[in-house]
């Protein structure tokens, strides 16, 4: 009871207090109405020229502050447009230079196959420690069984990638060998001539795609039309721009045709099929060149098996 009258006396005095200071404004109002109402003409219109003046004052310094807050907002957007724009050229033109690089690599790579080189130390300067090779099962020459992984071929280590560099040289040059000694003269050197087209190279990340082009050069001073492949390239890169995994993609069973149309042109009559581990799939590089001399006829017969054409022999659907 106490607190409800407490709290009655402390409502009653403010709803006094708020009356008085209503009052008070009433009374103020009045009085300034009657202080206009003794004013003369002359002294209202000044009065009303003193403040329109000072809300034009007002209205001049609040445009004032917004303009200088608008130039301070746009100069600050003008400035992280350009910090932006600056750093999108950096960019570029670190991707460009990367894309560069890793192309270089990719032709390197290329040439490297097609050169047939053998050298540890360059192939370790564009391959990865733990890299990985992928490329179609080539049956018209020697490879490892072990290799075969999902109907493709996976070369993981310096020696297989060397062995197989080695194997397709063997079956290259083993047709000339034969023409060569049909004819009593050495045996001509047969090379693979790489080119990637650059207008269809897409880059992501370390990553790219391109397109590439294989052209035999040594066939066609023994009579034989040149080889040419067409295929795409699927290059994983490391840090340091290092491939890291690389798949070649072509036409495996255009390319044994095209190895037994060579055959009939140099006018090598197949008979045997090799062994599809075949010598040249040895583990040491020299190993397999030796190796691979020997096992010449045989790459060159599976050429005409695996073409389904044959030489001197109807391959049909045993020799696809």
């Amino acid at each position: 009871a106490a607190a409800a009258a407490s709290a009655a006396s402390a409502a009653a005095s403010s709803r006094s207090v708020s009356d008085k200071g209503s009052a008070k404004g009433e009374k103020g109002d009045t009085r300034t109405k009657r202080k206009r109402q003794n004013l003369t003409p002359d002294e209202r219109l000044k009065q009303n020229r003193d403040r329109n003046r000072e809300h034009a004052r007002n209205t001049r310094l609040r445009k004032k502050a917004f303009v200088e807050d608008l130039k301070k907002t746009v100069q600050d957007l003008v400035a992280k447009r350009e910090r932006e724009v600056r750093q999108r050229r950096m960019h570029a033109a670190r991707s460009h230079e990367q894309h560069e690089v890793q192309l270089k690599v990719l032709s390197t790579f290329l040439s490297y196959r097609g050169a047939f080189l053998v050298d540890r130390r360059k192939w370790s300067a564009i391959m990865s420690p733990a890299f990985k090779f992928i490329l179609p099962l080539t049956r018209y020459r020697p490879f490892d069984e072990a290799q075969c992984q999902n109907n493709r071929r996976e070369i993981t280590t310096l020696d297989a990638l060397i062995d197989d560099v080695t194997s397709l040289k063997c079956f290259a040059t083993s047709l000339l060998k034969h023409k060569a000694t049909a004819a009593g003269k050495p045996a001509a050197g047969v090379t693979f001539a790489f080119s990637v087209d650059l207008k269809d190279v897409i880059y992501k990340g370390d990553s790219l795609m391109a397109l590439w082009t294989a052209t035999s050069e040594g066939y066609a001073a023994h009579g034989a039309r040149e080889l040419s492949c067409r295929g795409m390239a699927h290059v994983l890169f490391d840090k340091v721009n290092k491939i890291k995994n690389v798949e070649l993609i072509w036409d495996s069973l255009g390319v044994s045709r095209s190895f037994a149309r060579v055959a009939r042109a140099l006018y090598l009559v197949v008979t045997e099929p090799e062994d599809k581990a075949g010598a040249c799939a040895t583990a040491g590089g020299a190993g397999a060149a030796a190796a691979a001399g020997a096992a010449a006829p045989a790459a060159v017969a599976a050429a005409g098996a695996a073409g389904g054409a044959g030489v001197g022999k109807t391959g049909g659907k045993d020799g696809e």
